[in-house]
């Protein structure tokens, strides 16, 4: 195709060079060749002289015609250069911007001599370096991977392959991490070499993504497992809640019934079984309550008056096990978005588990404040602490390292914080004791 456009091409030029002939000849005789013979016949005279008129007519004509014609396809022939000169620099202008910009890394290879001819930036980003420590380097010398001879074996059978959709391989970053990427290899022969073109792409961020898709699949699938065995268990302890308070009455009204009629020791068993049956029926109203939505209702309120409404209430508790409590408490008032019905069970269940923490005594700390334009909340304890491995499941729903126990007062007070657009953190270590950081959206 492009021969033929070049054969069309000077046939062009042939035949207007022709036609420029014609026109030119045509203005010499019948413009300019009567006033410059008339010229030449002043100069030169008489017979003597018409030798020397003859030549100096016929050497201008020659001179004129060769001349004109030249300049004028000339000129046609600069103009049509020029164009296609401007043309081709606009043109590489656009293919050297899409080259450098490209979002890929493009690395061109002699096929033979395996050495770099040239990289765009985000090949030189991917390796740490500059193009210059680039050009003329064997590709194979590169830092693919961890062991550089068999990561160049595979490099190498690669490359002899001339084209291949896409191959996974690690390169060896400035820094000396490895990245993971693919590489495709395509054959691209010109007039005197063959070139290899080959891009590389970063599949971190790929990894990445497969990588949080699987953990969100995971839980996912842990979630409805979860609400399965909620909604399970919540229907067990509704089942068993109304059987559990006819037993309850049952035993009350025998203990009325026995009263003074046997000795003490016989009703302490009266006592033992409502104790029991009111455990149980605590443990069934938890998994319901566990198992049902979480509905909140926030208005502003103060933070630190919910603080001291939950250690009025855990004071008994918080004697019984010997706990020194210290409530640093802002100065001023703490207001914050809350339901404050959910959010004082929520910090009751995360109370009882830093008292439960220290069984032989210890320090309970609890601090408000705001910070970074939220409210937050600190309950602090010296207690047992909690390894990395518990820490990760302390929030999974019937998961528990105490002897009695379910396991829902953490979920159930995540859940609450999180139904106030708030979040929950954990810092812990074994045998140091364990720190909640509460956030909750404060009242401007």
């Amino acid at each position: 195709m492009k021969k033929r456009r070049n054969i069309y091409i000077v046939l062009f030029f042939t035949a207007l060079t022709i036609v420029l002939t014609v026109v030119v000849v045509l203005m010499w005789e019948k413009v300019l060749m009567p006033p410059f013979y008339s010229v030449i016949e002043a100069y030169y005279p008489g017979e003597a002289n018409s030798v020397a008129r003859w030549r100096w007519q016929q050497r201008f004509e020659h001179v004129f015609i060769s001349t004109v014609v030249d300049v004028i396809v000339v000129t046609l022939l600069l103009r049509l250069v020029g164009r296609q000169q401007r043309r081709l620099a606009a043109s590489e202008e656009r293919y050297r911007a899409v080259f450098e910009h490209a979002n890929d890394g493009i690395v061109i290879v002699a096929a033979e001599s395996r050495t770099v001819i040239e990289v765009n930036n985000k090949f030189c980003q991917l390796f740490g370096c500059r193009p210059q420590e680039l050009i003329d380097k064997d590709i194979s010398a590169l830092a693919w991977g961890t062991d550089e001879g068999e990561t160049a074996d595979s490099l190498s059978a690669f490359l002899d392959e001339n084209y291949c959709a896409e191959k996974e391989l690690s390169i060896k970053t400035s820094s000396g991490a490895l990245l993971p990427v693919s590489v495709s290899c395509s054959a691209l022969s010109m007039d005197e070499e063959r070139l290899l073109v080959l891009i590389v792409r970063d599949w971190s961020i790929r990894k990445n993504l497969e990588a949080e898709k699987a953990e969100m699949q995971r839980q996912l699938f842990h979630n409805e497992k979860i609400a399965a065995l909620g909604r399970v268990a919540a229907q067990v302890a509704h089942e068993v809640k109304n059987p559990l308070s006819g037993l309850l009455l049952y035993a009350m009204h025998l203990k009325s019934k026995l009263t003074g009629k046997l000795p003490e020791s016989e009703l302490v068993l009266c006592d033992r079984i409502i104790s029991s049956v009111n455990h149980l029926v605590g443990t069934t109203e938890q998994i319901m309550s566990f198992a049902r939505p979480v509905t909140v209702a926030p208005r502003p309120a103060d933070l630190n008056q919910v603080v001291k409404k939950v250690f009025q209430l855990l004071q008994p508790q918080i004697n019984a096990h010997h706990i020194e409590e210290r409530l640093d408490l802002s100065d001023k008032e703490v207001i914050a978005l809350l339901d404050e019905t959910s959010l004082t069970s929520a910090l009751i269940n995360l109370t009882l588990n830093s008292i439960q923490s220290m069984p032989s005594g210890g320090r309970l700390t609890v601090k408000t404040g705001r910070s970074n334009g939220t409210s937050q909340l600190t309950i602090a304890d010296t207690g047992c602490g909690m390894t990395p491995e518990q820490i990760e499941k302390v929030f999974e729903p019937f998961y528990t390292t105490k002897s009695q126990g379910l396991g829902l007062g953490m979920p159930y007070a995540k859940k609450v914080i999180e139904q106030h657009q708030g979040a929950i953190h954990i810092e812990s270590r074994r045998d140091e004791g364990t720190q909640i950081t509460i956030e909750l959206p404060a009242e401007k």
